[in-house]
């Protein structure tokens, strides 16, 4: 029985750790004008009354809570990007100990596969 083995892994797990890397700095950003919409909101029951004021508060709390939920979803995602790089990382090391063993063992390894 003969066949390839493909040991090539194509995926970049530090363009992963880039982008992970970015939403962290932006997650606190995000953060930032979450709170002070809903500062502002607070603030504003002091000085402005009536329906105004009211359909004001409204939009500032569907806005603080949009606000609240893009920075949980920046948290998920640069997660799920560092799981991801380090998932890269393994399955790298995996091949080059295949390879490794296959050298070993006598078989034909090329940079991209055993044979």
């Amino acid at each position: 029985m003969s066949g390839e083995l493909n040991t090539e892994v194509h995926d970049e797990p530090e363009s992963c750790r880039r982008t992970a890397d970015w939403l962290g700095r932006l997650q606190p950003e995000v953060a930032r004008i979450g709170d002070a919409v809903h500062h502002q909101r607070s603030a504003s029951q002091a000085f402005w009354e009536g329906t105004a004021g009211e359909a004001c508060r409204r939009e500032l709390g569907d806005h603080g809570k949009d606000a609240d939920d893009l920075e949980e979803q920046l948290r998920k995602v640069r997660e799920a990007l560092l799981t991801f790089a380090g998932a890269i990382d393994a399955v790298r090391r995996s091949m080059t100990e295949a390879r490794s063993a296959a050298s070993a063992a006598g078989l034909i390894v090329t940079p991209t596969a055993i044979l």
